[in-house]
Order: structure tokens, then sequence, then C-alpha cells
């Protein structure tokens, strides 16, 4: 048996059949990437960027973009009100093919051209590209040291700049690049603190199928005049029909929270945020509740947190709802004011009725995913509902409520109501809901 063994008389060292020991403390090294593709943004969304980078400074009043296509524009794309003190700063976005120093000296001079330059504290230039280049940046300090003679601060921002800014921006870097770019520039911590948070494209994809849903539905609610000029002419959507209306707004502040409106139920409540930030129920004297200011939609819907538009039948209060969930999911708003302050949210509209009617037919109450969950599935839009299904889980959801005062059970209503005050109370939710006055 003994012979049937091979041996190999001259072979490797022994040592070399050991395991590997002594391994090596050094670790591959993986870089974070250092510059952010700026140059593939379209200019609109480069200059959104401009926008969120001018907003994210210091005792910022106002920002406004300065013109539209075919006016005059004096050097300037962006005017930023500042407080402490009161002055203008004034931006322009440069998102070019190539940036040369002439590029920089023109612009300065346009601007010294124009009427901006004797209220302006500080002219600032953004650009996608590079600004190291040695012939740049000699323009650059030239142009600082001819706006310092005047008293006004000069500063371009190129692709450096942006980026190390957007270094710590990990929400911003997924609104406009990716959540790939996130990890690849952020950081893999950056990333986690995204958590459930709808990336870039699922955000595209909801507020255009979300919008393409609502067009189609709310002109089946409100088909406007039913005859038509000509037989076959379709009917006039709802958008190109409505007209921002101006509305009276109570002094007594924010009265979302309500009940609904019942025989028992005619004391009026409001929130306040009490000193650890948490809304607390204030009672509003009857006399200060009497006094309204007049004003438009837009700008009163604007200045809540959460609103509710009250009016009599036939007013027009769900074709207002109707219209704000369609335009803050459109590419330019006419709810200018409300744009500012949610056009980044995920806006989702429901009717309370079809809630209620949920409760009134299951003994056990129907949650507010699950009742979203029906009302979408009820159209075939399971598609739709996957991305608002999502959109839950993210911090931007803003909820159109459509007839608090619609409802056949009270105890069903009521039901639903608290369901709705406590989903809105415990996220801290903006909302916008409607009834009958």
């Amino acid at each position: 048996m003994a012979d049937d063994i091979w041996y190999e008389e001259e072979g490797v060292p022994t040592w070399l059949e050991t395991p590997a020991m002594d391994i090596p403390a050094t670790f591959p090294t993986v870089s974070r990437l250092q510059l952010l593709p700026l140059d593939d943004l379209s200019w609109e969304n480069f200059e959104r960027l401009c926008l969120r980078y001018v907003r994210s400074r210091a005792n910022v009043v106002r920002t406004q973009l300065y013109g539209v296509k075919g006016q005059a524009q004096h050097g300037i794309d962006l005017y930023v009100r500042l407080t402490d003190p009161l002055r203008y700063e004034v931006y322009q976005c440069k998102k070019l093919a190539a940036l040369t120093a002439d590029d920089i000296t023109r612009a300065v001079g346009k601007f010294l051209a124009g009427k901006w330059h004797d209220r302006s504290s500080a002219f600032r230039i953004m650009t996608s590209r590079l600004i190291e280049d040695t012939k740049i940046a000699e323009a650059i300090e030239a142009a600082a040291k001819r706006l310092e003679a005047q008293e006004i601060a000069f500063e371009v921002l190129g692709a450096v700049q942006i980026s190390t800014w957007l270094k710590d921006q990990p929400r911003l870097v997924d609104d406009f690049f990716s959540r790939q770019w996130v990890e690849a520039f952020c950081g893999t911590d950056a990333l986690q603190q995204l958590g459930r948070r709808l990336n870039a494209e699922d955000v595209a994809k909801y507020r255009r199928e979300l919008k393409k849903f609502y067009e189609v539905l709310f002109n089946r609610h409100d088909p406007g005049i039913p005859v038509h000029t000509r037989i076959g002419d379709h009917e006039i959507p709802l958008r190109e029909r409505f007209v921002v209306p101006e509305v009276y707004g109570s002094l007594g502040g924010n009265i979302a929270d309500r009940e609904p409106a019942t025989r028992d139920n005619r004391a009026e409540a409001v929130e306040s945020p009490s000193s650890e930030g948490n809304n607390q129920p204030l009672s509003i004297p009857v006399a200060i509740q009497e006094i309204r200011v007049r004003s438009d939609a837009d700008r009163w819907i604007s200045q809540g947190q959460r609103s509710v538009i009250l009016g009599s039948p036939g007013s027009g209060k769900s074709a207002l709802l109707r219209i704000l969930a369609v335009e803050l999911l459109s590419e330019e708003p006419v709810f200018r004011e409300t744009a500012v302050r949610w056009g980044s949210l995920l806006p989702v509209w429901i009717p309370f009725s079809f809630w209620t009617n949920l409760n009134t037919k299951r003994e056990s109450p129907i949650a507010f995913s699950e009742c979203l969950a029906t009302w979408f599935k009820q159209f075939d839009q399971g598609k739709v509902w996957s991305l608002v299904e999502a959109a839950i889980e993210d911090d931007r959801l803003l909820l159109l409520v459509d007839g608090l005062d619609e409802w056949t059970d009270e105890t069903a209503a009521r039901t639903t109501s608290h369901l709705l005050q406590t989903y809105i109370q415990i996220r801290n939710l903006p909302a916008v809901l409607e009834r009958v006055s």
C-alpha cells in the first residue's frame, strides 16, 4: 500500500505551503470625486442650482429672477435683497461651452453699464466651468479692483467652488444629479442620511405621472361650459380657464385642525407653535377671528404651514385646491409665491368624502395610506400609486384634502378627521384643506 503513495523528493520549500503571515497594514484607497458634472445640467437646472446657492446665504429676504425672455436684464440673472444692512446682491449665471477671460471682462462691463450697479453691494458670477486658468484668474482680479473702486464686492464661483459648497449638501446633489453621485461625491454616510427619500429620477416621474392623472381627472370633475363652439371641439382644460382668486385671510391663524363641521362643533381652534416647537391648540377670541385681510390666494396659501379654504357652495374652493395640485406639479406654476415655499414638495390630492365612506363601511378605521392605495387603484392607477406610496415615506409630502364637510355619517367623519389630524401632526406635514364655511 505504501508503494502507491507518491512523494515529491525535490519540491518547493515547505514554508511556501503554510498560510500567509505578516499581512500588510495598508488598504486600497478610493477617493471621493471632487467635481460634479455641472456641464451636464441643462441651463434651466443650472439656474435652479444657482438659486439654491443664493438662498443658502444668510440674511436673505427675497430672491428673484430678473427679466423674462426678450427683456433687457442689465447684465444680471438674479437679484437678492438682504438685511443687516438692507442691500442688494446680484448674480449672473453662466453655463457656457467654454469660459474665457474676455467673458469675465464683458460681464462686468455689462453690469456697470446697467442700472443695478448703483444699488448693489456685490456682483457675483456663477459658472459651470473651471476658473483656475491664469488668464481667467487675472481677469477676475482686474474686475475685482474695478468694482472695488465703486464699493462693490466681486466674486466668481466656478465648478470647483460650487462643488465644494455641495460637498455637505447631499440632498441637493441627489435632486440635481442622482443617488449614485451622492455616494461617489458626498460619501456613504451622506447616502445613508437620505433614507427612503425619493431620488431625482423618481421625483421627476412622480411629478409627470401625477400631473397627467390629475389633469384628466379634474377636467372630468369640472368640464367647464358644456356647449362647445363647434361640434367635435375639446373642452378647455381647467388650467387654462382658471383665474387666481382673492381671499379673505383670518387673523386668527391657521385652522387646519378643525373638527368636521357639525351642529355641535362651532368653536374654532387654530395651531400655535409652542416653545418646544410642537403645534398646540389655541383658542382665538371671536373679535380677533372676525378681523380679515384681503389678499390673492397665492400669497395667502404661501404664508401658512396649514390652511383651510372656506367659502359658500360654488365659490370655487375645490377648483382652487385642484388647480393648486396641478400647478405645483408643473414646470412653471402660476402660483409664484406658493412655488417659492412649496415648489420642491410632492403634493397629493384626496377627497375627504372618499376616506369617510371607507370608514363608514369598515368596522376598523382605514389608515391614510390604505385610503390612498384604494383611491388610485380604483382608477387603475397602480403605477401612480407605487410612486405615491414611496413619497409617503419622504419628508416632502404636501397634503391637499378636498371637502372636509362632505360626509353622510358623522361618526365616520369624526374618526376620519382625527386620523387626518394625527397623520399631519405626527409627520409635521404642510397641508391645505377645503370645506364649506
